[in-house]
């Protein structure tokens, strides 16, 4: 119901541009609406988990960020698991195993109005999250290219996926590129944030503390931890 209304404008646009934006629209959108209730009502657990993380964090040590660096790994446990989600949703009345390896071809399409622009702008978005939090928590994704390598294996994997399990997805050479510039332009969001110096923590975690357990800590802290010792 919450959105109808975006169905009734799909129908009401004249030839097979609507009936094809009204195919794709009322899965995804059903798929979104489940994703947007199941965060909403896992909000609490969530929040526990959150707070729980940072807790643990700080117990060993690590108070200064504890509370941050355990809400950003949250949020990719959910971004993932979202866009999973939405890449997996079945789209009825497509033949499976259909592919397009044209590239260009989708984006011309949706922009001069042969084929419905959400397309292009959802796959833009689905990776975008994950590029935007990922080189935050990990040292090698500090980089807008490296971040579009990984990009662009996820979006590999992901069309993989689609056309192994047919799931009524048309897997495109556009899809992929999509979702790599999408990584991308996450990742140049949060730029000002990963592009400080980092020094790795598996030192200051003890022989037996995995790295992603802990945060990372500026070089200038460290430098004054040691000065200090």
């Amino acid at each position: 119901m919450q959105f109808a209304c975006i169905t009734e404008c799909a129908e009401r646009v004249p030839g097979s541009r609507g009936r094809k934006a009204l195919v794709g629209v009322q899965p995804l959108l059903r798929a979104v609406d489940d994703v947007v209730r199941t965060w909403i009502a896992a909000g609490p657990l969530i929040m526990a988990l959150s707070l729980t993380l940072a807790w643990w964090r700080a117990r060993h040590g690590h108070r200064r960020r504890a509370v941050l660096t355990a809400a950003v790994d949250i949020a990719v446990v959910v971004a993932a698991l979202s866009a999973l989600y939405l890449v997996m949703v079945p789209i009825p009345d497509v033949p499976p195993g259909m592919m397009n390896l044209t590239p260009g071809s989708e984006v011309v399409a949706g922009v001069f109005g042969r084929e419905p622009l959400w397309q292009v702008v959802g796959n833009v978005l689905l990776l975008l999250p994950l590029g935007a939090l990922l080189p935050l928590r990990i040292g090698w994704l500090r980089g807008i290219g490296r971040v579009a390598i990984a990009g662009f294996c996820c979006a590999v994997l992901i069309e993989s996926m689609q056309y192994a399990l047919n799931t009524g997805r048309i897997c495109t050479a556009d899809d992929v590129l999509l979702n790599c510039a999408g990584a991308a332009l996450g990742a140049l969001a949060t730029r000002r944030w990963w592009t400080r110096r980092i020094r790795p923590v598996a030192r200051l975690a003890g022989p037996y503390s995995p790295v992603w357990i802990t945060p990372a800590l500026p070089e200038p802290l460290l430098d004054g931890q040691r000065s200090a010792a």
